[in-house]
C-alpha cells in the first residue's frame, strides 16, 4: 500500500469512504464539510491522506488531519475511515512518522459503531484513551479522547 497526500482527484472516493463509515448519521454531514475544506486546500486545520491500493488507482483508506490552532505541536485527527483495518494502520502510522516533531496527536470519536474500527487502528498505532464524556452526542453516547505522544 501507498500512502498519499489527498487530491481533488479523490474526492469522489474520499466521499464514498466516509459514507461507508457514516451512512448517513448524525456525524456525515460535518465529515463532507471538512473533507470540502481539506481538498480546497490553504487551510492547515484540515489536510488529508490516502492510501492507495495495490492496483494504484483504488483509494482504500481516508485519514482528515490538522494542526490545532494556538496548539505548537499538536495534530487532531478529524476522520480515519478505510475499507480494511489495515489501511487505516497504515494511515495513522504514516501520519505520526511524517510528524517527527509532533508532541502530542490526538483524535476525539463518538462511541457508537460507527467509530469501532477507527478506534482499534488508533490504539495498533499507539494512540491511547486518555479522556471521556459521557453522553456528549446523544443520551447514551459517549465522546473518547484518543491519544498518541511520541516515545519518551
Amino acid at each position: 500500500m501507498v500512502v498519499r497526500a489527498l487530491a481533488t482527484t479523490d474526492e469522489t472516493v474520499a466521499r464514498e469512504q466516509l459514507d461507508a463509515m457514516l451512512g448517513g448519521s448524525r456525524y456525515a454531514a460535518r465529515a463532507l464539510e471538512q473533507l470540502d475544506v481539506a481538498l480546497a486546500g490553504g487551510d492547515p486545520e484540515y489536510s488529508g491522506l490516502v492510501v492507495v491500493g495495490p492496483a494504484g488507482e483504488t483509494v482504500a483508506g481516508l485519514l482528515l488531519y490538522g494542526a490545532v490552532a494556538g496548539a505548537a505541536g499538536v495534530v487532531r485527527v478529524h476522520w480515519l475511515a478505510g475499507s480494511s483495518p489495515d489501511a487505516c494502520v497504515t494511515l495513522i502510522r504514516c501520519l505520526r512518522a511524517s510528524l517527527p516533531d509532533a508532541r502530542l496527536l490526538l483524535c476525539e470519536l463518538a462511541d457508537d459503531e460507527a467509530f469501532d474500527a477507527a478506534r482499534a487502528a488508533l490504539a495498533a498505532a499507539g494512540f491511547r484513551r486518555e479522556g471521556r464524556v459521557p453522553d456528549f452526542f446523544a443520551d447514551g453516547v459517549g465522546l473518547d479522547l484518543m491519544v498518541a505522544r511520541p516515545p519518551a
